[in-house]
C-alpha cells in the first residue's frame, strides 16, 4: 500500500498503488506552498517597502511508475487511471480531483484538478512498465487534514472597573 490515494467521484478513497499499479517515486510541488513577496517602490527615493505576502495557484507533479503484469494490463491500469482524473468524468467538468497523502502524522488531502501527463509521450521502460508524471493545478494551495477539532472559544468577559482604558496581560487577560 503507497502513501498517495485518490477520492472518485462517488467518495471512494483508492490508493494508486494498489487499485491503479501507479507507484509514486517522487512528488515535486508537494511540500511548502510558495510565496509572492509583495512590495511598493518608493516614488522618488530608493527601495520600497513589504506590502503583502500570498500564496499563489500552485502545481505538483506525481512521477513514477505503472506497472502491469502484461502489456495489456498495463494499458487497462492506465485506461482506468485516465477515467479517474479526466475532467469529464462527472456531469461538471470543473469538479476537482481528491489528492490524499497518508505519510505523516495525519491524513492530508488537496482539491486539485488534473494538468496532464497520460498523454502518452512518456516511453516503456521494460514491456509491463510506463514511467508517468501525472501534473495537477492546486488552485487552494494548501493542504487540508482529514480530520477536525473544536475549541470552546470565549467570546465576551466582565471587566469590573475598567475606567475606559484596558489592556491585555501576557496571559492574554483583559484588565483595567
Amino acid at each position: 500500500m503507497s502513501n498517495w490515494k485518490l477520492i472518485d467521484t462517488g467518495g471512494t478513497t483508492r490508493d494508486l498503488e494498489t487499485f491503479y499499479n501507479f507507484k509514486v517515486r517522487f512528488a515535486p510541488g508537494t511540500g511548502m506552498a510558495p510565496l509572492e513577496n509583495l512590495s511598493t517602490e518608493f516614488g522618488l527615493i530608493d527601495g520600497g517597502v513589504m506590502t503583502h505576502i500570498r500564496t499563489p495557484t500552485r502545481q505538483f507533479q506525481l512521477l513514477g511508475v505503472i506497472t502491469g503484469s502484461s502489456v495489456t494490463a498495463l494499458h487497462t491500469d492506465r485506461k482506468n487511471l485516465i477515467n479517474a482524473v479526466k475532467p469529464d468524468r462527472t456531469a461538471c467538468p470543473l469538479a476537482p480531483v481528491v489528492i490524499q497523502y497518508v505519510g505523516s502524522t495525519c491524513t492530508l488531502q488537496a482539491s486539485t484538478h488534473f494538468d496532464g501527463g497520460l498523454e502518452f509521450g512518456t516511453s516503456f521502460s521494460r514491456g509491463d512498465e510506463l514511467d508517468v508524471g501525472l501534473k495537477f493545478i492546486q488552485t487552494d494551495p494548501y493542504w487540508e487534514t482529514t480530520v477536525t477539532a473544536s475549541v470552546t472559544l470565549t467570546t465576551s468577559s466582565a471587566i469590573a472597573d475598567a475606567d475606559y482604558i484596558i489592556q491585555r496581560n501576557a496571559s492574554g487577560m483583559w484588565q483595567s
